[in-house]
């Protein structure tokens, strides 16, 4: 096989750290030479090897000539970025988890010639339990994700959860997912229980499972429930069926290539915009949409699992090891490299602006310049990291000043002075502030700043920097 560079995420308790955790050992086990390079998007080492697979958010992906290049992608929409699709349409090919990411991704306006689905595959030691649950047990739904994100559906679970089974001590909810988000849940059960709001028997575990231990809690469920408004595959879905759980999910995104009416229950749902606090906190679903499940729908569907209702296995096969990698086999084996060389390109940035209602409107730099120029040339940026210093010099370019920056803490950053909110310079310039923090924050920022500049929210990102051909 021909050797690759593998670069992606260090292995973790996600979707695209497991992934990469799989791939990286179903590679070693077959004796195929991959040099992995973790956390590329922080620091770029030129690859050796011919063939790169870039796994993670497209513009991060660095392109260097002489190579053949592959993304794998996904996400859990009904469409994907501009700047995406302009990086995606550079790679020589794309590899999708599932058939839904063929079609979003051809109707972001990604070329559908280069699509190719590759989907995640199952660890062969989910299997179901060799022993027979005793009879009178308590009866277990199981969820498992790592972030407490509007996108998992987890309050939808939690509201459906506690209607129907808040006075029933036999039925509980176990949720496994990361520290933080337990703690979060956690904070809001004991919150709901203040208010006298009964929820029923829950259990969250926030410590990250080893694998066997992962198997072990599916093995321990009755049902597997997740509410999800969109995947880009449905992992756990499919964790929880190799392990003989049935299944409630969402009937719209990645885990319907694999789920259908006849071996788990889809939930009824409508699609509807994605919501502003999911889209501020994963800034790349802004303007685009999801899936609502339907709440009443849940509630039928959680107590005819109490019925325990007979369905079809779910097919296993097109997801073992030895499918996945003969598909991978395949596509190593017949890639080309480009028949001209491949210039390099620089793509306009994504611009993403929020109003007073955290409603997004995405201009292009052109527009976006012509709008800010029309009232201010003078304007303060607030935070330090990556996006905002790819803000910082869009403006300069663009002709504006840039008094100083503004962040939690003072210092310097790019040549200029920082200035802490409640530390600002009296000086009567700028009268405007651009929020380029972490999405998530906007809403704190614009209390720091209490009023004393215009402050406009702002997500501004582009492709990483590209190594430069060598000469």
């Amino acid at each position: 096989m021909r050797p690759v560079c593998f670069r992606s995420y260090r292995p973790a308790f996600s979707g695209y750290g497991y992934g990469t955790a799989e791939f990286l050992n179903a590679f070693k086990r077959r004796g195929w030479r991959c040099n992995f390079q973790p956390d590329a998007l922080e620091k770029h080492t030129p690859c050796k090897e011919e063939i790169v697979i870039h796994s993670g958010f497209p513009h991060f992906f660095r392109m260097e000539p002489g190579k053949i290049h592959i993304g794998r992608v996904m996400l859990e929409s009904d469409s994907l970025p501009r700047l995406w699709a302009d990086v995606l349409n550079t790679m020589d090919e794309i590899w999708v988890a599932a058939e839904f990411n063929v079609k979003t991704f051809a109707a972001g306006g990604v070329d559908p010639k280069k699509l190719v689905v590759v989907p995640d595959m199952v660890d062969g030691r989910f299997i179901p339990s060799k022993k027979a649950k005793p009879a009178g047990k308590t009866f277990r739904f199981l969820s498992v994700f790592m972030d407490l994100s509007l996108r998992k559906g987890w309050e939808v679970m939690l509201h459906g959860f506690a209607a129907q089974f808040a006075g029933n001590a036999n039925v509980e909810w176990a949720v496994q997912c990361a520290p933080e988000s337990a703690r979060k849940l956690n904070a809001v059960i004991r919150a709901l229980k203040k208010r006298g709001h009964a929820t029923g028997n829950i259990k969250v575990t926030g410590k990250v499972p080893t694998m066997d231990q992962l198997v072990k809690l599916y093995q321990s469920a009755d049902c597997y429930v997740l509410p999800t408004r969109g995947e880009g595959f449905g992992r756990p879905y499919l964790e929880a069926a190799a392990c003989g759980l049935p299944v409630i999910a969402t009937g719209w995104s990645g885990q319907t290539d694999f789920l259908n009416s006849g071996n788990s229950r889809l939930l009824k749902y409508t699609l509807v915009d994605v919501p502003a606090p999911d889209a501020l906190d994963c800034y790349f679903l802004a303007g685009q949409q999801w899936a609502e499940p339907s709440h009443e729908d849940l509630g039928k569907a959680l107590n005819e699992m109490l019925k325990r209702p007979k369905l079809k296995p779910v097919n296993l096969a097109p997801f073992t090891e030895n499918a996945v990698l003969g598909i991978i086999e395949e596509r190593l084996a017949n890639i080309k490299m480009p028949a001209k060389p491949r210039k390099q390109k620089k793509f306009s940035p994504q611009i993403i602006v929020y109003d007073d209602q955290w409603r997004a409107r995405q201009p292009e730099p052109k527009e976006f310049g012509q709008q800010l120029r029309g009232v201010w040339r003078d304007i303060a940026v607030c935070g330090t990291g990556r996006n905002a210093g790819q803000l910082a010099q869009f403006l300069l370019a663009e002709g504006f000043t840039i008094p100083y920056f503004i962040d939690r803490k003072a210092g310097r950053f790019m040549g200029k002075k920082v200035f802490t909110p409640d530390a600002l310079p009296k000086t009567p310039k700028p009268d405007m502030a651009l929020i380029s923090t972490f999405p998530a924050s906007f809403p704190e920022w614009k209390g720091l700043l209490r009023g004393k500049l215009h402050a406009v929210p702002v997500t501004f990102y582009e492709q990483a920097e590209q190594p430069r051909p060598v000469t």
